[in-house]
């Protein structure tokens, strides 16, 4: 009721529009794992959800990627082996390069910790709770998860999907199946992740598989500085040179004492340091009162080389000097890795190898990331309802080992339901995303990922644009406001073909209002009660064509 007091004229507006809903962000995952510092001005960022916006920003408040190294070996053949130092691998900055390089845009960082850290599964735990203060996450990806026992692995899995689906019923979970990248244990990963992720909350969940080989680990970051023994490297690589160039004698005691020669050949230049070797390798050829250096290095050269078993060739003391410089850079690290690179692999075949072999270790990653990278880009060009399948994977050479048809029948429709999307490589197609399913297919309702992110869009959505009535009068006014706003929300909705049917009725129905979906009683304890049906859009998953022969007319 107005009171006017002074005459004159008074202007009182009306809002001639209800509210209206806006719709909630659909792609924004949450990368959970250890980085290389977690720290901005000075305050640290350890288990505080951080945003960052591109692979730039995130290198400039975490740092780079691990170095991740290796033990070199053989096995029985004699062949080279290589072997992780589990202490060392981290995928979390190899899977971001993933996520982008597939379309990812916004997303969340929460470090557990640096690379001197080693990996806990409590620590992520401890991760999930502090994500339930979070709103904005709609993903939840763990990449290094893959990294810990199968136990613990799946343990984690089973608590993310608890977290997603009876926490916050506002995300889902993408994961990995472990192990699963070797061909040669495919089927029994597939039933260690089945007989472990357990039974609940299975729709707030997809997972993919296989690993895939990527190529977001460039050449120019696999050196000899990924290699831990290296001193049982560079041995190898002497040998592996030497009989590369064809160098006649050898034995180990012998390569010892070319070694010592060329410490003095390579600088020692006291007297006391040519003395010491002259007594070691010249066989009093060389007497110790000698004062010419120049003359001193190259009676030790020859030494050296006469020093060999087997009749070895004099001139090749000096190629061996040469490589036995080379190979003690490896040793060293202020030795620059592009020269290294350069002069090293340009002699041993083998540390070209090795090198590669290392690279191709790195870039076998599992595809989790990748997949959130998917579901950012096909939500920004057609929309949450839009299955992310059919769709090829940017830095990816190929799975980890083919799957066809026939192995994805189980993958697909397991008489568990738990459903596992296939990633597969087709001719002229490249490698494609060739499943949308959660992990709950043998629910109607919610056996496609998309439907569920749909579902949880609309669902919180129109919850944020609600609680705006909270406290209003429950009345008829406000139920028709109400009403009136979520109405239109669905019908743009519906628009951008997310709903399915000819017209809005058919696509929605939204009730509200005093015996239609209160009593008298709700009234009176101060409830109010909407209901809303939505028909939601879902995948082509199977498309069948029938052919008949047609009757010749003239």
């Amino acid at each position: 009721m107005s009171y006017f007091k002074t005459p004159g004229v008074y202007i009182k507006e009306q809002d001639a529009f209800g509210s209206s809903v806006v719709a909630v962000p659909t792609a924004v995952p949450v990368f959970i794992g250890h980085t290389q510092r977690a720290e901005r001005d000075g305050n640290s960022l350890l288990f505080k959800p951080t945003k960052v916006k591109s692979l730039a920003e995130y290198r400039e408040i975490f740092g780079q990627g691990p170095t991740t190294t290796f033990k070199v070996g053989k096995n029985e053949t004699g062949a080279p082996t290589l072997e992780f130092d589990a202490k060392t691998r981290f995928m979390l900055f190899s899977g971001l390069r993933l996520f982008y390089s597939n379309g990812g845009g916004e997303c969340y960082i929460l470090s557990v910790g640096t690379y001197n850290d080693e990996l806990d599964p409590e620590k992520f735990g401890e991760a999930l709770g502090i994500l339930t203060k979070e709103q904005e996450p709609t993903i939840v990806c763990v990449p290094d998860a893959v990294l810990f026992g199968k136990d613990d692995c799946y343990s984690l899995y089973k608590d993310i999907l608890q977290h997603c689906g009876a926490k916050m019923r506002s995300r889902v979970a993408v994961v990995d199946v472990w192990n699963g990248y070797d061909v040669r244990t495919k089927d029994k990963a597939v039933q260690d992740f089945r007989e472990n992720i357990g039974q609940n909350q299975l729709a707030w969940g997809a997972v993919y598989y296989p690993w895939v080989h990527t190529t977001v680990v460039p050449a120019s970051e696999v050196d000899f500085r990924n290699i831990s023994n290296r001193k049982d490297f560079a041995a190898m690589l002497f040998a592996d040179i030497k009989s590369a160039m064809g160098i006649s004698g050898g034995g180990e005691e012998n390569a010892k004492n070319l070694a010592a020669a060329n410490k003095v050949i390579d600088g020692i230049k006291d007297e006391a340091g040519i003395d010491a070797a002259i007594k070691k390798l010249a066989n009093d050829k060389i007497t110790t009162k000698e004062k010419d250096v120049a003359k001193a290095q190259a009676e030790l050269k020859k030494a050296a080389a006469a020093a060999y078993a087997g009749g070895g060739d004099p001139a090749d003391a000096g190629k061996l000097a040469q490589i036995e410089a080379a190979v003690n850079q490896v040793l060293n690290d202020d030795s620059d890795p592009k020269v290294i690179n350069s002069t090293v692999g340009a002699l041993s075949p083998l540390y070209k190898v090795l090198m590669k072999n290392i690279r191709e270790e790195l870039n076998l990653l599992p595809p989790s990331a990748a997949m959130c990278g998917v579901y950012s880009l096909v939500d920004s060009q057609e929309g949450v309802h839009k299955a992310p399948a059919n769709v090829s994977l940017n830095s990816v050479v190929r799975p980890a080992f083919p799957v066809n048809s026939d192995d994805q029948e189980d993958l697909n429709a397991p008489l568990s339901g738990k459903a596992i999307n296939a990633i597969r490589s087709f001719v002229g197609k490249g490698v494609l995303v060739w499943g949308a399913r959660s992990m709950d297919a043998n629910s109607q309702d919610w056996r496609y990922i998309s439907v569920r992110r749909t579902l949880i869009m609309i669902e919180q959505s129109i919850k944020n644009s609600v609680e705006a009535y909270v406290f209003e009068p429950n009345t008829a006014r406000t139920w028709l406001k109400l009403k009136t706003s979520i109405d239109n929300f669905l019908t743009e909705v519906w628009k951008n073909g997310s709903l399915a049917g000819a017209t809005p009725s058919q696509a929605f129905e939204v009730n509200v209002g005093l015996g239609s979906t209160m009593t008298p009683n709700d009234i009176l304890e101060g409830i109010m009660r909407v209901s809303i049906k939505v028909a939601i859009t879902r995948p082509a998953e199977f498309i069948e064509i029938t052919f008949e022969q047609k009757m010749q007319e003239s």
